[in-house]
């Protein structure tokens, strides 16, 4: 018994080791590789002409994108709660974003940009949540949820295409059988 309770120890501490080490730097490195190409993606940008290098917007928006590159090792779910909960008290000027993508001239252009944003908010978020254990855990419970619920789903679609099939038979039966019945 105390041999399996070490090897459970044991086990529990290499998962921790892996999440809180070599996982926590793959995923960093992961979202740091796509903002690195949504980076790239908004120089092509300026490169065809589509915004100016010297605007101020290409310059703020790639600085947020640099920021979030920099940055993005110490964003963990703790920090960004501890943050939002206990707001600093000196105002740090920061970028507005929204400000600067509304600012692009070219419609096009500014949908691009906003696309562009929002897909490297969206890739910081996802590395929030994968460096979070918790997180980790409740994604993995819901997604073994739904699989069960597609499960369920599709069990239910067949026993119900199953009876439709069989009262269709049985329909067609009677209705063969009530049709040679008054045809004799």
């Amino acid at each position: 018994m105390p041999a399996d309770a070490l090897a459970g120890l044991i086990a529990v501490a290499a998962l921790l080791w892996v999440v809180y080490g070599p996982w926590q730097m793959l995923c960093t490195d992961a979202a740091r590789f796509k903002l690195f190409a949504y980076r790239d993606e908004l120089f092509d940008m300026a490169a065809n002409g589509e915004l100016s290098f010297e605007s101020r917007e290409y310059a703020e928006i790639r600085e947020a994108i640099n920021a979030l590159i920099r940055y993005s090792h110490r964003l963990t779910v703790p920090r960004l709660l501890f943050v939002t909960a206990f707001p600093p008290h000196e105002h740090r000027p920061g970028i507005d974003i929204d400000r600067h993508i509304d600012a692009v001239a070219d419609p096009l252009a500014r949908a691009h940009v906003k696309r562009i944003v929002n897909d490297c908010l969206k890739a910081v978020l996802v590395m929030v949540g994968q460096k979070s254990l918790p997180t980790l855990c409740l994604f993995g419970i819901a997604w073994c949820a739904w699989k069960i619920s597609l499960f369920l789903r599709r069990r239910r679609i067949q026993k119900a295409w199953s009876l439709y099939l069989a009262l269709r038979n049985r329909g067609r039966d009677l209705v063969l059988h009530e049709a040679l019945c008054f045809g004799s």
